[in-house]
């Protein structure tokens, strides 16, 4: 493998060298446990290492590289060399050698390659039938994934000998091949998870969190929940083995420390830094800045189901009272756009002159909030995640501008875990400030959930059962003009009732040292696997 000789780069003044030196020292370990491992330095540790319930961007990214799917993201030819990212609309083979669809687009017949995991157990139709039954029963987020979609349900799945299974939906579904792309939908080691964790879905559930079940390009050496990630090259891996074969994930909350590091050189790659530090690296000498448009956005969902936020009028008075445009400059420095509506700018049905933001306007807010007769203030909880700095920096600034309007806004700032069963939760007393987007860049994905009546995954608990209807209807109708048309209505109905509040769509940013030249990421797959240096 490569090891880099770790440099701390020079700083300001002395006094600003010796406390970054004290810091990273803190933060680093002993010298050869980094040394000898490529560093990957993340702001949000996991929730848990089952792939059945990771349910962030952030989650779903750091599990693909330790369990497999059936098929994955084909490379985007034009991304650039150094900095390649995924297709978010073709697959290619990779559990799963090839496969074949039933002229009525509702069965899927995989042939799988020959594989074992890392305990030498093999990979047959039968675990694969085993793992999403698990993933089923157990309610998770990688539910959605399995079935193809929040509103997907599967009639059979067949095992047809040793290698090949067929799976029948009980309608066709557009999404079903890109949902397989995520670890939601992976694949588990079953012998070594009945050997462990016996029959009971709970109890297995439990251990998957915190021990290690994949076959993916990498194996876990040692896991230290909301600390470290240590990984090592799969030796039973049928790919390509991964460019770095030993790999350390430090999970680091606190975003001056991220900096630090990044810029004294002691990370290879630098995730979920506040978009202001990133700013503050650009041009500098020593690091490289990824920065590419996303299906992402920081928003805010409102609790419809409490009063007085079950009134449109009172959510629209917020989205008035939000100053989108400051957010912008003094939260994502650049690295994100401004709109308004259920689809970002990335996404094929985004319409500009449908989804302009809305401007800052707070008298027009105050006469919102007094035709929907509200008196007096109104106390609101925001959730934000532990590590997501520019969550904070959005929530202080919506706490102050949202005085104007009378609602007291109190931030609490929960752990990973916490924080996803918040965002989970049916029934939503508070607000949650959000990093989101579709694991599936699809209208029809999206709308499966994050508008979707009942869907504990809405994080607004929004409903409007006329969008639930045209958003069915646009998911299967055949022609693109008639689809189009479904989705810009439901982009009227949505911002006419305002269930959220949009702070910016938001540009997928990363740190690399200088020394790497191997860098890919997509929307739900970080590819580490593919991350390392040549030189």
């Amino acid at each position: 493998m490569h090891v880099r000789a770790r440099r701390l780069r020079p700083v300001v003044t002395a006094t600003l060298a010796a406390i970054t030196t004290a810091v990273l020292a803190a933060c680093s370990g002993p010298a050869q446990a980094t040394e000898e491992r490529f560093q990957i330095d993340v702001a949000t540790p996991l929730a848990s290492l089952d792939p059945a319930d990771a349910c962030s961007l952030e989650d779903l990214g750091l599990l693909s590289d330790l369990y497999p799917t059936l098929v994955r993201y084909q490379d985007d030819p034009a991304s650039p060399t150094g900095a390649r990212t995924l297709r978010t609309d073709a697959v290619e083979p990779a559990l799963a050698q090839s496969w074949t669809t039933s002229p009525d687009g509702r069965t899927y017949t995989f042939r799988l390659r020959e594989a074992r995991f890392p305990s030498g157990n093999p990979v047959t139709a039968d675990v694969v039938r085993w793992s999403w039954q698990r993933t089923l029963d157990s309610g998770g987020c990688g539910s959605n994934f399995v079935t193809g979609g929040a509103r997907s349900e599967i009639e059979s799945v067949a095992v047809r000998g040793e290698r090949e299974i067929a799976v029948t939906l009980t309608s066709p579904t557009p999404d079903y091949l890109l949902a397989l792309t995520s670890v939601g939908a992976a694949v588990l080691d079953r012998d070594l998870v009945l050997e462990h964790a016996g029959t009971d879905v709970a109890e297995q559930s439990r251990w998957i969190a915190t021990n290690f079940a994949g076959g993916g390009p990498y194996t876990v050496d040692a896991y230290a929940p909301g600390t470290s990630l240590d990984l090592s090259a799969n030796p039973a891996w049928w790919g390509a083995p991964p460019l770095e074969s030993r790999v350390r994930v430090s999970f680091i909350t606190n975003d001056a420390t991220l900096l630090l590091r990044a810029r004294g050189g002691r990370a290879d790659v630098t995730l979920g830094l506040s978009k202001q530090s990133v700013r503050s690296l650009d041009g500098e000498a020593g690091v490289r800045i990824v920065d590419t448009p996303s299906a992402a956005w920081q928003v805010v969902g409102l609790p419809t189901e409490l009063a007085p936020f079950d009134d449109p009028l009172f959510r629209e008075a917020l989205t008035y009272a939000t100053p989108q445009e400051q957010i912008l400059r003094d939260v994502a420095h650049g690295y994100g756009q401004a709109y308004y509506g259920p689809f970002s700018p990335t996404f094929p049905a985004y319409r500009e002159e449908l989804s302009r933001p809305r401007p800052h306007d707070p008298a027009k807010a105050r006469e919102l909030v007094a035709r929907a007769g509200v008196r007096g203030p109104v106390d609101l909880d925001v959730y934000v995640r532990d590590g997501i700095e520019d969550q904070i920096q959005i929530a202080t600034i919506l706490q102050q501008a949202w005085k104007d309007v009378g609602v007291n806004l109190r931030i609490r700032t929960l752990s990973a875990a916490e924080y996803q069963n918040a965002v989970g939760n049916e029934h939503k007393r508070w607000a949650v400030l959000r990093h989101d987007g579709p694991s599936v860049v699809t209208p029809g994905w999206v709308t499966s959930y994050d508008t979707a009546c009942g869907h504990p995954y809405n994080p607004s608990n929004y409903c409007n059962p006329r969008l639930d209807a045209l958003a069915a209807a646009a998911r299967t109708e055949p022609s693109a003009v008639a689809r189009q048309a479904d989705w810009d209505r439901i982009t009227r109905l949505w911002t006419a009732d305002s269930p959220r509040v949009v702070a910016y769509a938001e540009n997928y940013t990363a740190v690399l040292d200088d020394d790497v030249t191997d860098f890919v990421r997509g929307q739900n797959n970080l590819e580490i696997a593919r991350w390392g240096t040549r030189r």
